[in-house]
């Protein structure tokens, strides 16, 4: 599998948030830099910060290949199939895949769309497939010049409104209400309410944002080139 062109990427301020602090205490120094998974890849989009530096003019596509398409909600095994019939011969450059992290499983509305944005843990399986799906998706399109973009949601988790139980699509069990997700594992210590540096108490600036490494390391060592970062 060729991996993705690393780059040189800007440090970032320290990060103020509502967001799971990650144990901010213990990480010191590493707030003020960005992830390794940002050192190493370069983003396709990035909402505010790095991204608007380097990471859009470099997407780690091809030569020539500057095209991506964005398979909301497809299947990863339909995902490696597009790449591979397709995307590759057609001179696509890349695919932007939903979330593929564990979330919580709403049946009312039956399975809604943005239920893949309401994170349960960092666990690798959706309805859209297992780890091992989503690992043979990104070699599969890695190896025919298709490079892979996460949509990677780490700035929140699953509302209060979600309940308790083990209704996720890895059957993770998760007490929203209590803030308790023991698959990441985060607790209420993990999340700041209207505790931001600011005058309201609540994010006023996203270019300061907290860096949540377990899983974009993860999705990086398995071989994607990058990730649209959701600020909410």
């Amino acid at each position: 599998m060729e991996n993705c062109l690393p780059w040189e990427a800007p440090h970032g301020p320290q990060g103020k948030s509502s967001s799971p602090r990650a144990a901010a205490e213990n990480l010191g120094d590493e707030l003020t830099k960005p992830p390794r998974w940002v050192s190493l890849h370069c983003l396709w989009e990035w909402g505010k910060g790095w991204g608007r530096t380097v990471c859009r003019y470099n997407p780690n596509t091809l030569p020539k290949r500057t095209s991506i398409v964005h398979l909301f909600e497809w299947r990863w095994q339909d995902i490696a199939q597009e790449c591979e019939r397709y995307l590759a011969p057609n001179g696509f450059g890349g695919v932007q895949v939903s979330p593929p992290n564990e979330n919580i499983v709403i049946t009312n509305p039956n399975r809604p769309w943005w239920e893949r944005y309401q994170p349960i843990s960092y666990k690798l399986c959706t309805r859209s497939g297992n780890e091992e799906e989503f690992r043979d998706m990104v070699t599969r399109c890695n190896n025919v010049g298709v490079r892979i973009y996460v949509d990677a949601v780490v700035n929140h988790m699953c509302g209060a409104a979600g309940g308790s139980g083990t209704h996720s699509t890895c059957g993770s069990y998760f007490n929203a209400g209590n803030r308790d997700f023991p698959a990441v594992p985060y607790s209420g210590w993990d999340f700041n309410d209207g505790k931001c540096h600011s005058a309201s108490g609540e994010i006023e600036n996203y270019g300061d944002i907290y860096q949540v490494t377990s899983l974009v390391n993860e999705v990086v060592s398995i071989g994607t080139c990058g990730a649209k970062y959701s600020k909410y």
